[in-house]
């Protein structure tokens, strides 16, 4: 059958129907079960709005299917496929098997390679499969990346690759491995850090989500909301769902929300328990704050969030399948506290002086992290990855723990602590000058 040709629009919908942890469990568990009615996947999900459960098996079309005799539910060939990626990237399958068989013809040896989350063939692999009369088969890969090689090569040593979601290959070599491929779901682009599988994907989700108003057409509601804020400080808890949104500084006592929606029931917006609550599902806003923030919770499921602010003493996110950017330029003493699942986060924090002790405690899972922290000469730092790849760069100087001596009777001081489980970080902390350091 070869590639299956599949739309920017069928491959977001692909990624946006992974991004949610109920749709993850209800692909799961007609995995393992066959075929569950919509009342046993309801109680399985531990979701009791009918409403909200309708929802995500609409987003599930495609990958699950009705039994015409039964009414049940089954996984479709694409939720299966869907199903293999979900238990790759979660670590249940074995990381890496690769046994030899024979082909049909007895021509030559097959090496199999499958049930890894990425896989390269490089030139020198290729060679030393031609010089030993062999063939490779790549199948039940998430990402597989061929380098640059003499076409004659490719083609002399690759006998397959099948239910692949991606293949990062060059345009002199693509189409050798199109008619090569089976149930891939795209081919092209080059070659990179292994570690970006992961990010690539959230890229897809958020891009569906950035544009998930745009792809609804004429029917697109433009909405301007607001509450007025009246006792400060206040705090600010935001709910978005397959969203692109930006936060904002704004006026002195009006909080407005402004974008495009597909219903108007897509933006929720009120005022409850000395605060402002903000819900939005597929809809693309820019929400403006008034002065006087003090707490602001965001919990994000495949979406795109920008904060741009001043400052926040508590900063509270979550974030499933998503891509954050955060841009503090006067921050205090405060406490920033993110946890976060396969998503793109990009953290910029500029501290002016202050005393006391401020916090930045990142727990994360398969997820590609950049922290850039700007911090007043005096402030001693204690910064640690505690989990997953990654360094700390303190004005040139790369580890893995950085404290300053004397840390504990600083009186101005910040402690960083990420956890990055299969995920890469990178922590940039800049200063005027550093004093003696302790690993």
């Amino acid at each position: 059958m070869g590639v299956v040709c599949m739309s920017s629009e069928g491959v977001e919908k692909f990624l946006k129907a992974l991004a949610h942890p109920v749709r993850r469990t209800i692909i799961r568990a007609l995995a393992e079960k066959g075929r569950l009615s919509y009342t046993e996947l309801m109680r399985l999900t531990g979701v009791e709005d009918s409403g909200t459960f309708a929802f995500h098996i609409k987003v599930l079309q495609g990958l699950i299917e009705k039994d015409g005799e039964t009414g049940d539910y089954r996984l479709t060939s694409d939720g299966w496929r869907a199903y293999r990626v979900l238990e790759i990237l979660t670590g249940r399958e074995e990381e890496f098997k690769e046994k030899a068989v024979e082909e049909p013809s007895g021509e030559k040896e097959v090496v199999v390679v499958q049930d890894r989350i990425s896989f390269t063939l490089s030139k020198s692999l290729a060679e030393k499969l031609r010089r030993e009369g062999k063939r490779i088969l790549i199948r039940d890969v998430v990402v597989v990346d061929i380098e640059d090689m003499p076409e004659d090569l490719l083609d002399e040593v690759l006998e397959g690759i099948y239910d692949v979601l991606s293949i990062r290959v060059s345009k002199d070599l693509q189409h050798i491995v199109e008619l090569k491929s089976h149930d891939v779901l795209s081919v092209g682009g080059s070659t990179g850090f292994i570690g970006g599988i992961v990010k690539g994907i959230v890229e897809g989700v958020v891009k569906a989500a950035s544009i998930a108003s745009s792809l609804k057409g004429e029917k697109n509601i433009h909405a301007v909301r607001s509450v007025e804020v009246k006792e400060k400080p206040y705090s600010l808890d935001i709910s978005s769902d397959a969203s692109s949104m930006s936060i904002e500084s704004g006026g002195e006592d009006l909080l407005v929300v402004e974008g495009d929606f597909y219903r108007q029931e897509d933006l929720d917006l009120k005022v409850r328990d000395g605060g402002v609550y903000v819900a939005v599902d597929e809809g693309n806003c820019v929400t403006r704050v008034p002065s006087g923030l003090e707490r602001l919770s965001i919990d994000s499921d495949a979406s795109a969030i920008k904060v741009y602010l001043d400052s926040v003493d508590d900063l509270i996110m979550r974030m499933d399948a998503s891509s954050l950017i955060v841009s503090l330029s006067k921050q205090g003493v405060s406490r920033i506290k993110l946890d976060g699942e396969s998503s793109s986060i990009d953290l910029s924090v500029s501290y002016v002086e202050y005393e006391g002790e401020s916090f930045i405690e990142l727990d994360l899972d398969t997820s590609s992290l950049k922290l850039l922290i700007n911090i007043p000469e005096k402030t001693a730092i204690d910064a640690k990855i505690i989990e997953g790849y990654g360094v700390i760069e303190v004005n040139g100087l790369s580890v893995q723990h950085y404290r300053d001596k004397g840390y504990e009777e600083a009186s101005s001081k910040l402690c960083i602590r990420v956890r990055n489980s299969s995920g890469a970080s990178k922590i940039y902390v800049n200063r005027k000058c550093v004093g003696q350091a302790s690993p």
